[in-house]
């Protein structure tokens, strides 16, 4: 069996990549982790299917990335079983205004490029050099192919009442902006990674409308209907997952 981590940097992206790989094949979420020695605020979902193992993990924010990407590395040095050696990583990274040269210096300098896979190498005690394709993952603050938005103009498209709230909502965050809570960086209101920011809160205020109670299963009912193979037609990027 093969064993993937992806990491991103929040829950949000966490949970939908969950759902996205849960929608568009035959994974099942299991209750057992492996034990990368994360943080409180760090956590994982994993997922499991007949070839892959693919832990999911929130690494609580950008600058954090490397510290878990490390920890994943550090278990495949000390691993004892051949079949328990991660084989691959997918690191989810939100561009802003962030270089390319700078978003790879976030993590291992041995990343030479973006959108691909490159191979890093470690010498594990019992099994010599092991080598684990590897890739990061960017996602532009100023495209239209970010995941949250995906999902809610998925909803939106559900009918009248869907595309009600949707249009509401946007109407009032854009009246309170200006609002720190919505505010990623101290660049412009309409700064593209401001924009993204609000549509994550969009999508938190469509799913408290959606499930008010907060039910796990009803909102995992709600996102289940999600036709996530056209993910890959809204942004190309997630096309990368079908690799691992």
């Amino acid at each position: 069996m093969k064993n993937t981590v992806i990491i991103c940097e929040g829950i949000t992206d966490r949970d939908l990549i969950s759902f996205f790989l849960t929608g568009t094949g035959d994974y099942e979420l299991v209750h057992k982790h492996k034990k990368f020695g994360l943080e409180p605020n760090q956590s994982i979902i994993t997922l499991k299917n007949t070839d892959n193992l693919i832990s999911i993990i929130s690494a609580g924010g950008k600058t954090r990335i490397n510290g878990v990407l490390n920890k994943v590395l550090d278990l495949t040095i000390l691993e004892t079983k051949s079949e328990d050696l991660i084989s691959k990583t997918i690191i989810f990274m939100d561009s802003d205004d962030d270089s390319s040269d700078k978003m790879k210096k976030l993590l291992d300098n041995r990343f030479e490029k973006i959108n691909e896979w490159c191979s890093l190498k470690e010498q594990n005690k019992s099994f010599g050099l092991v080598t684990i394709k590897s890739m990061l993952i960017t996602i532009p603050p100023d495209s239209d192919g970010a995941i949250e938005k995906f999902v809610i103009n998925a909803f939106k498209n559900n009918g009248v009442e869907e595309e009600t709230i949707v249009v509401e909502l946007g109407n009032f965050l854009e009246k309170i902006k200006h609002v720190k809570y919505l505010r990623k960086n101290e660049n412009a209101v309409d700064d593209p990674s401001n924009i993204r920011y609000r549509d994550k809160a969009k999508l938190g205020c469509l799913l408290s409308i959606l499930s008010p109670e907060w039910s796990t299963a009803n909102l995992s009912d709600k996102l289940k209907q999600i036709d996530w193979n056209k993910l890959s037609d809204f942004n190309c990027i997630y096309r990368k997952l079908s690799e691992i």
